[in-house]
């Protein structure tokens, strides 16, 4: 048992190395104005009201791969930017049983973290299509990588990364039921998606927080540490305690004001309990908002628990979406 644990010790600490150099190398190549300001979201968009459909439809599309038991197909998605209200588009990977589904009435989204998707995202992808069952992965879209010193900023990311889930839950039109998997940001992303669209009744959330204001005042996460350090010299703040009601009176959508408890919505959370990137509290907090539904504590900071996640919880992950 020592041994393994000093296995995945190292091989979060690799993880954690690569996804922090990623990230770094992102933020660095789509950071093109970070002092100008951005207009805010109008809370009357479409992507929040779960009444009106987000039309979407197949732009362009790759050969399909055949990847083990499934098929692959990266395609390309057209849709609306809820923010600029221009057209934009999606990535995803379309994954398919080569068998046929066994599970046509349910469909999987899987969201990746910050950064874009990594090896993990293609593996739980790929399991979950073992089980039978299309899922599709979202790489990418339009804005996903929008930063700035302008808290709009964050607002602005959540309406997207709503209307990316939305429309590609329009995507999957002909499934009935939905299952939703996140990490990290994605968890939070898919939390609030989850509180929105309907067709999603289970939804797997692996370290997902419940406050963005709270994470990007407590987090020890280096871009945040830095934008938080840049935003205090920049409109004056002395302190963390200035800088969280800074971030208070101009956040808009937070993920504790999406979460809707239902007996048609089941939630399998996954805790980092020594979380610092995605403070373990913020966690807790958006549990208990959602009712204290299912709840697996995972003994790890942040990339520990994910990596975790993938080598000891694929059963209560396979079982949390629904697919036994």
């Amino acid at each position: 048992m020592r041994i393994l644990n000093r296995l995945v010790a190292f091989a979060s600490t690799a993880f954690a190395l690569f996804f922090s150099l990623t990230l770094s190398l992102l933020a660095e190549t789509t950071r093109t104005d970070s002092n100008g300001p951005l207009p805010p979201i109008s809370l009357q968009s479409p992507a929040l009201d779960p009444s009106i459909p987000l039309p979407v439809a197949v732009l362009r599309s790759k050969p399909r791969e055949k990847v083990g038991t499934c098929w692959m197909t990266q395609k390309v998605l057209s849709g609306i930017d809820p923010v600029t209200e221009t057209p934009w588009e999606i990535d995803i990977d379309d994954w398919t049983p080569r068998a046929g589904s066994k599970r046509f009435d349910r469909a999987v989204i899987v969201v990746p973290p910050t950064g874009g998707v990594n090896v993990l995202d293609e593996n739980w992808s790929k399991q979950f299509c073992k089980k039978g069952v299309r899922t599709v992965l979202l790489r990418h879209w339009t804005g996903d990588l929008e930063t700035g010193l302008d808290p709009n900023v964050h607002d602005r990311g959540s309406l997207r990364g709503i209307a990316a889930i939305r429309q590609t839950a329009s995507f999957l039109k002909d499934h009935d039921r939905l299952s939703i998997f996140g990490t990290s940001l994605g968890a939070i992303l898919s939390a609030m998606a989850t509180g929105l669209e309907t067709r999603i009744d289970r939804s797997v959330l692996l370290v997902a927080g419940g406050s963005i204001t709270e994470l990007l005042t407590e987090s020890d996460q280096e871009l945040l540490v830095d934008m938080r350090n840049r935003r205090m010299s920049t409109y004056g703040l002395k302190d963390s305690s200035a800088y969280r009601a800074f971030l208070k009176e101009r956040l808009q959508l937070e993920p504790l004001s999406f979460a809707a408890p239902s007996p048609e919505k089941e939630l399998t959370f996954l805790i980092g309990t020594e979380d610092t990137t995605v403070p373990t509290f913020t966690q807790v907090a958006l549990w208990n908002a959602w009712m204290r539904p299912r709840r697996f504590d995972i003994e790890s900071g942040h990339f520990g628990a994910i990596l975790k996640a993938w080598l000891f919880y694929s059963e209560e992950v396979i079982s949390g979406m629904g697919l036994h």
